[in-house]
């Protein structure tokens, strides 16, 4: 996720107060996890795994709990705990934003569209032209929806994405700064509930309908014209490719890719 600001890599060091390798005017311009980091964001390696990914990945800095680890081609920031830090900072970017309106005075919505009712819609959204949002529907920003879209009665987009890490004691949350795309002549059944991005955004495409307690997880992506039935639940960082029928309580485990117009 972009900030609203660019930072530097020596900025942000001082600012958590910790030891860092490469140059320190290194621009940091987003904030993202592992998989989804693009050029100026900062993200974090908690173990070897990771710092592969991330070492390999488009990210120019690095969180990490390792002070021997060091790259060639980005910055690296040494810290106890690099989950916690990287929280930290998503915290510090993207704070809990509360609001005591039921629309939030920034949302952009289109003239030809009719909110019911009890809808509830936080900062950073986009409604395009001709869309029908029924009652207690709750959108949560960043998301950005298109037009001539039916958002039924209960429905939530952009909750935060459903990932932890255990410990010993606890499971301790990743802070969500993704964001969702809805795009245009889109129906999205009552009480479905689509999650934001974890670092990147939670798609679904142009003409796709969705029918009721539909769970679709972090950063998935759906194509264009496809039918997902009730009670179908999606897990995180799934690719779904155009025309694709998934009927009535499918199961779709992370990180699956389902191909053109299959049936499931």
């Amino acid at each position: 996720m972009k900030l609203n600001r660019t930072y530097t890599l020596g900025e942000i060091a001082e600012w958590l107060e910790l030891q860092y390798s490469g140059d320190e005017n290194i621009k940091i311009t987003g904030i993202s996890d592992v998989y989804h980091a693009n050029y100026g964001d900062i993200t974090f390696a908690d173990n070897a795994k990771y710092f592969e990914l991330a070492n390999n990945s488009n990210a120019s800095v690095i969180i990490v709990q390792d002070n021997t680890l060091e790259s060639s081609s980005k910055g690296i920031i040494y810290c106890f705990d690099a989950f916690e830090t990287y929280n930290k900072l998503a915290s510090f970017f993207f704070p809990l934003k509360t609001q005591d309106v039921s629309i939030h005075p920034s949302v952009q919505i289109g003239e030809t569209s009719y909110l019911f009712p009890n809808v509830f819609i936080g900062s950073e959204v986009v409604i395009g032209e001709n869309c029908i949002i029924y009652p207690n529907v709750v959108i949560y920003g960043p998301c950005i929806i298109g037009n001539n879209v039916t958002i039924n009665a209960g429905a939530i987009i952009g909750s935060d994405a459903f990932y932890y890490k255990k410990t010993d004691k606890k499971h301790l949350r990743l802070h969500s700064v993704g964001s969702v795309i809805i795009e245009d002549d889109v129906e999205i059944g009552a009480k479905t509930t689509i999650d934001k991005g974890l670092g990147g955004t939670t798609i679904v495409g142009q003409g796709t309908k969705i029918g009721n307690s539909v769970q679709i997880g972090f950063d998935t992506k759906i194509g264009k014209n496809c039918f997902i039935a009730a009670q179908t639940g999606i897990a995180s960082n799934v690719i779904i490719e155009d025309d694709v029928v998934i009927w009535g309580q499918v199961g779709i485990s992370k990180n699956v890719m389902i191909g053109k117009e299959a049936i499931i």
